[in-house]
């Protein structure tokens, strides 16, 4: 998906949605990228992502280094919570230079971070989206979509009991087989 948004997110009237729950991949907001929680139904913009969190998407990665994510198996920084990581992401803006600031944190501060400066730094790796580069100059069109929605439906919804992914799937649906209209001015 990195790659995919890295060879098309600066193409003209193009905008791309990454399709996931997945905390991480919002570091590929921008300006034509969003990325869409199909089970919350909710869109990540850069300014609903900079509302909610107050840093730039691609500080997730930092934020997620020093929080950790379990469901990831992410370590993070032990004893580093939410609101100590947005606060040092947003000031420093990323774990490299947090750590060339520690001498200016709070003595805790500095235990803590300097007792997990390998985590985070190993954190960050783990969390970095890499690109592909042999797919950076495939055609877009070699990446379409053609998928069987009704089986798909049937299968996540009536065989799984899946039941919230049905809007999701009808809105795909919608979004995949009904062109939208650009702008005539």
């Amino acid at each position: 998906m990195a790659s995919l948004v890295a060879a098309y997110k600066h193409t003209p009237d193009l905008n791309l949605y990454v399709y996931s729950a997945d905390k991480d991949l919002k570091q590929l907001v921008s300006s034509s990228t969003f990325c869409v929680d199909p089970m919350k139904q909710v869109t990540s913009t850069v300014q609903s992502f900079t509302k909610e969190f107050g840093f730039a998407p691609q500080h997730i990665v930092d934020y997620l280094s020093l929080l950790g994510d379990a469901s990831d198996n992410i370590p993070g920084v032990s004893g580093i919570g939410p609101k100590k990581a947005s606060d040092l992401v947003c000031k420093y803006g990323d774990i490299e230079t947090i750590y060339e600031h520690i001498q200016e944190l709070p003595r805790d501060l500095q235990e803590k971070l300097t007792a997990g400066q390998e985590d985070a730094a190993f954190s960050k790796e783990l969390i970095k989206l890499h690109v592909i580069p042999e797919l950076l100059d495939a055609p877009l069109e070699s990446f379409m979509l053609n998928a069987d929605f009704a089986k798909w439906k049937e299968i996540l919804v009536k065989e799984y009991h899946f039941k919230t992914m049905e809007k999701a799937l009808d809105d795909l649906k919608k979004k995949f087989f009904m062109p939208i209209q650009s702008s005539l001015f």
